[in-house]
């Protein structure tokens, strides 16, 4: 029997190379023993990580989607030196799952994933971070000096009605933007799992 690793994963299969390592890397998340201690986890972390072994690499890939075509599309007879090929494949990433899957869950993206893309996503890690904290840091700056007009109309005996409106226009624009930014920065951050 063929297993269908585009439903394993949970993606299309026009799904890009991106978009495998980077559903790969969510699924790791939720069921690599660090994360999840249900004994079902890891039988269901060994099914993504062999999907993600196939599939994340273009040769392996353009092969089993042959097969995949044949057996879950067109249900032709295929050729059977396919399906041993990537039955081996198959057995490999169990074999490499049986040794990766003892390290802590850190490691196991260290060496699972390939060295550019590992360090990509942990730069982008620090990236969002970064933005958040900048982000933060300048809508507080904005507050203090919004909070220091107002202080300086009261002192000045210059507070009206429409320095109050000016200040809960100017506050309310600025607590949307922070609820925005924050709010696209996090679901970029859950986009690539980071």
């Amino acid at each position: 029997m063929i297993k269908n690793y585009y439903t394993i994963l949970g993606i299309e299969t026009t799904a890009s190379r991106e978009e495998v390592i980077s559903t790969f890397r969510k699924l790791a998340k939720k069921y690599h023993p660090d994360k999840n201690s249900n004994p079902e986890a890891t039988k269901k972390f060994k099914e993504i990580y062999e999907a993600y072994e196939i599939l994340k690499d273009d040769s392996k890939r353009s092969e089993y989607d042959i097969l995949y075509q044949k057996y879950f599309g067109e249900k032709e007879t295929f050729d059977k030196s396919y399906y041993d090929e990537i039955n081996n494949w198959a057995n490999k990433a169990q074999e490499n799952f049986d040794k990766y899957v003892t390290l802590d869950f850190k490691d196991f993206l260290k060496v699972t994933l390939e060295k550019a893309t590992y360090h990509g996503l942990k730069a982008l890690k620090y990236g969002i971070k970064t933005a958040l904290f900048v982000a933060t840091l300048l809508f507080t700056f904005i507050t203090l000096l919004l909070v220091i007009g107002l202080l300086g109309h009261i002192a000045n005996d210059s507070f009206n009605s429409q320095v109050l409106i000016n200040f809960i226009v100017v506050f309310s624009i600025q607590v949307a933007l922070i609820i925005f930014t924050r709010k696209y920065i996090i679901s970029y951050q859950k986009q690539y799992g980071v």
